[in-house]
């Protein structure tokens, strides 16, 4: 959900890794092999999407290089997975931490997309404890939801003497 944003991103890659792949492109001279064709279009467009991006990271950290170090040497090797790498980091923590701010100061769901409830058809008899342990106590004093353990016991005192005495709240 936050990287749906990044989708239409598009990433330039550095001189040093296209004179990698260009250099590796050459010495292999065979057009078949695995990674060729992806090597040569970040040649022809010393580009990458976001999807790309996501594509090779999930191939860098997957491969085995006793079996794919051709491949892995033709998309720009320990360079390129480092570069992918830092790149998709920097962006991703990006929109986590505009997020994390926006909760901070008062918006509600900002991890997750706007919705609208059916409040029409809400059950107002449901009774809801609150998970005292749930998430740092930094956040949920900015959050205003801290709730106290005091609080909880008087309010289980409370319930208590209202069983016992037959009262009706």
């Amino acid at each position: 959900m936050a990287n749906s944003s990044l989708k239409n991103n598009k990433y330039p890659v550095p001189d040093s890794i296209i004179t990698k792949i260009q250099k590796m492109v050459n010495k292999n001279s065979d057009e078949s092999a695995k990674g060729a064709k992806k090597a040569k279009g970040i040649l022809s467009s010393k580009e990458m999407t976001y999807p790309q991006m996501k594509m090779m990271l999930t191939f860098f950290n997957n491969c085995d290089l006793e079996v794919d170090k051709q491949e892995f040497d033709l998309l720009g090797g320990e360079d390129m997975k480092n570069w992918v790498t830092k790149m998709l980091r920097i962006d991703r923590n990006s929109i986590h931490h505009s997020k994390k701010i926006a909760m901070e100061t008062g918006k509600e769901n900002a991890f997750r997309k706007t919705h609208t409830k059916d409040k029409d058809n809400a059950n107002p008899t449901v009774v809801r404890m609150p998970n005292i342990s749930k998430g740092s106590a930094n956040r949920n004093i900015m959050s205003n939801t801290t709730v106290y353990e005091n609080e909880v016991k008087h309010m289980q005192y409370l319930i208590e003497y209202f069983n016992n005495n037959n009262k009706i709240i």
